[in-house]
């Protein structure tokens, strides 16, 4: 193929790539997250080294879990726009809670609301665990890659494909058209041989 004709298609798929990474910065929706941490505690007045060391079989863990990222929890921190997620560190009694939204200045002032109601809302369970903050909410970071990454990567693979398109436009026919041709010039030749034969006989 033409070397023009192979350079315009390598620049057109290019700049195709750099084109839906453009339309995509600036459409994707700016995402932030803030994380808090809380540990469950004995209540006063209770058998602290009885109830610890039932902690485990008592199910308390995954029940605070539950609620905290339940309705009553969400309702009473007013509804917050975003999503939360609660875990429980493997082998612990701290639970670590993210929020993620789109208001980089409110979504921290809103997972400080709903420590405060999941707090609020275990006190009067009358349970013998108490929740208390370990980690209060920090300052609000992006989520998911950077902008100066997402153009990183889009120009690296619209130089990528550039230079593929570049080299399969440029290969010469395989081998297996070659292999086809010589196949077929020794038929011929076959044939003319045995025809010479049947001549001379």
């Amino acid at each position: 193929m033409p070397s023009n004709t192979r350079l315009i298609a390598s620049l057109l798929t290019s700049l195709a790539i750099l084109a839906f990474g453009v339309v995509y910065l600036l459409e994707r929706p700016d995402r932030w997250l803030s994380t808090a941490s809380v540990v469950l505690v004995p209540a006063e007045g209770e058998d602290q080294s009885s109830i610890i060391q039932s902690f485990g079989q008592s199910g308390t863990a995954g029940t605070v879990v539950e609620y905290l990222s339940g309705s009553k929890v969400w309702d009473r921190a007013g509804s917050p726009e975003g999503e939360l997620a609660v875990r429980l560190v493997p082998d612990t009694r701290v639970i670590d809670l993210t929020l993620t939204g789109s208001g980089r200045t409110t979504v921290r002032r809103d997972l400080t609301d709903v420590v405060r109601a999941g707090v609020a809302y275990q006190a009067e369970l009358g349970d013998p665990w108490r929740i208390r903050v370990l980690g209060a909410a920090d300052v609000a970071t992006r989520s998911g890659p950077t902008s100066a990454l997402v153009a990183a990567s889009t120009v690296l693979i619209a130089l990528l494909a550039a230079i593929g398109v570049w080299v399969v436009l440029g290969r010469r026919p395989g081998a297996g058209a070659r292999l086809t041709a010589m196949g077929d010039e020794d038929a011929r030749t076959e044939a003319d041989t045995e025809a010479l034969r049947r001549q001379v006989a």
